[in-house]
């Protein structure tokens, strides 16, 4: 039973990101690229190395990045609360942490992306789903990604929706 629902919940979710990159992944011109806020990683982390094997040590936490920006900015119905702090774990990009507060009149559900890039090359995403939170509310949304972790020099938050 309780591998079916981990099953169901994992397909729920790959749809949600099919639809949202299908949706929205591109266009030119969306109302996310108007709603963002960035920042710069001015100690870049380097590259992880092709060799890393199946070990299961942690690797260590690379320095944060520094947002231009203060903490506070508002993306969509959400101010950004805290900067985020990105890491690697096991050779992937770790998770973030993101806190919001909804700033506007009526519940809202965070949905919110972090892209980091290397120059104009896009590194890679991180998506940050949230339950619905009531105006005026805070939450701490869990960012993450799925990629390997390499360089990267700014990063943007945006909007998804």
């Amino acid at each position: 039973m309780f591998k079916k629902l981990l099953i169901g919940l994992g397909a729920v979710f790959l749809l949600i990101i099919v639809i949202g990159a299908i949706s929205g992944g591109g266009s030119d011109s969306t109302s996310a690229d108007e709603e963002s806020i960035s920042g710069t990683n001015e100690d870049t982390a380097e590259p992880a190395t092709e060799d890393a094997g199946d070990t299961k040590e942690p690797a260590k936490e690379e320095p944060a990045a520094e947002e231009s920006k203060p903490a506070g900015n508002t993306v969509g119905n959400w101010t950004i609360l805290n900067k985020p702090k990105f890491g690697q774990e096991y050779g992937m990009f770790k998770s973030v942490d993101l806190r919001v507060q909804n700033t506007s009149d009526s519940e809202d559900d965070p949905w919110l992306e972090i892209r980091l890039t290397n120059g104009n090359d896009l590194v890679t995403t991180f998506d940050c789903i949230g339950q619905t939170v009531r105006p005026g509310e805070t939450t701490t949304l869990e960012c993450s990604s799925l990629d390997d972790f390499r360089k990267f020099t700014d990063y943007e938050i945006l909007n998804a929706f």
